[in-house]
C-alpha cells in the first residue's frame, strides 16, 4: 500500500531545507486518513500502523493529529466506533470465548516426539487484565457512554452555614453585599 507524499522506512530521507531543518509533507495525503481509519477500525493500533512499510511515522501522524481538525475529527471518530467494537469484545472474553495456542510436545505413534500447537482456554488473570484495559480505553473514548459516574457532596460549616440556614426560612432574604 503506498501513500504519496509520505516518506516511508524504505525511502531515501527527505532534502533538508535551506534551514537545515528535514521537510515533512505539511497535509496528509488524501488515502492515507482512509488507510489509517480502516486498519485501526480492524483492530490495529497507530503504534503498529506507523511501523508498517510506506506509511508515515507517528511523530508525523501526531502533528497531523495535533494540527488538522478534519484528520483528527475522523481519527477520533474512529476511535470511538473501535470502542463501542471493543465492547463486545469485552463480552466474548468474559464468556470464555478466546483461546490461547501453546506449542506443547508428544510423542506419536512411531515413538518420536512432535511439537503440536494445542489451544486452551485463555488465563484468568490475563483475561480480566485484557477487560479492564478495554474499559479504561472505552471510558477515555466515551466518557459519556462507559465512564464513572462522580457524585459529589458538599457540606457547610460555620458562619456561612448558619447564614444560608437563615437565609432559607420563610421570609427572610440574603444580606445585601455592601
Amino acid at each position: 500500500m503506498s501513500v504519496k507524499g509520505v516518506r516511508t522506512r524504505n525511502q531515501k530521507p527527505a532534502k533538508p531545507s535551506s534551514q537545515g531543518a528535514t521537510v515533512v509533507p505539511e497535509t496528509y495525503p488524501p488515502d492515507v486518513l482512509d488507510i489509517i481509519c480502516q486498519r485501526v477500525l480492524s483492530g490495529e493500533r497507530l503504534m503498529a500502523i506507523c511501523k508498517q512499510d510506506r506509511m508515515p511515522k507517528e511523530a508525523t501522524v501526531m502533528r497531523w493529529l495535533n494540527e488538522d481538525e478534519n484528520f483528527r475529527n475522523r481519527f477520533l471518530d474512529c476511535q470511538r466506533i473501535r470502542a463501542l467494537l471493543d465492547t463486545e469484545l469485552m463480552q466474548s472474553i468474559a464468556d470464555g470465548d478466546t483461546k490461547v495456542s501453546i506449542e506443547k510436545v508428544v510423542v506419536n505413534n512411531d515413538g518420536k516426539e512432535e511439537t503440536v500447537s494445542v489451544e486452551v482456554p485463555e488465563d484468568v488473570q490475563r483475561s480480566a487484565l485484557r477487560v479492564k484495559t478495554i474499559q479504561w480505553r472505552a471510558a477515555k473514548l466515551l466518557p459519556k457512554v462507559f465512564g464513572d459516574k462522580i457524585q459529589q457532596e458538599h457540606t457547610l460549616t460555620g458562619d456561612l452555614a448558619e447564614l444560608l440556614k437563615s437565609a432559607s426560612n420563610a421570609g427572610h432574604k440574603l444580606p445585601e453585599a455592601n
